[in-house]
């Protein structure tokens, strides 16, 4: 759901204190206007309808141990699919 405001991804990871893995942006460039968030599990199974790419999309436990029963052909065709999407920040949580 979006409020018309939006928070640079910069000031979400400094507030949190988020280990940074990967950006190919800049942060401060990275705008987040959507307070919902969303775990990918039915993105990673294929399911893409209905799909909001302007959510946080966050990798927790279930997600990960989803992603670990395929080898890596399969998975990184699940995790290229997932990011074609373009979502503007994927959490993975609980320091998987």
């Amino acid at each position: 759901m979006e409020h018309g405001y939006s928070v640079r991804l910069s000031k979400i990871v400094k507030d949190l204190n988020v280990e940074l893995i990967y950006s190919p942006y800049d942060l401060n460039d990275v705008k987040i206007s959507s307070t919902d968030v969303n775990r990918p599990g039915l993105q990673l199974g294929g399911f893409f309808e209905y799909f909001d790419s302007a959510r946080i999309q966050l990798i927790g436990m279930s997600e990960y141990a989803y992603l670990k029963k395929f080898d890596d052909k399969a998975l990184m065709k699940k995790l290229d699919s997932f990011f074609a999407l373009n979502p503007p920040v994927v959490i993975v949580a609980r320091d998987l």
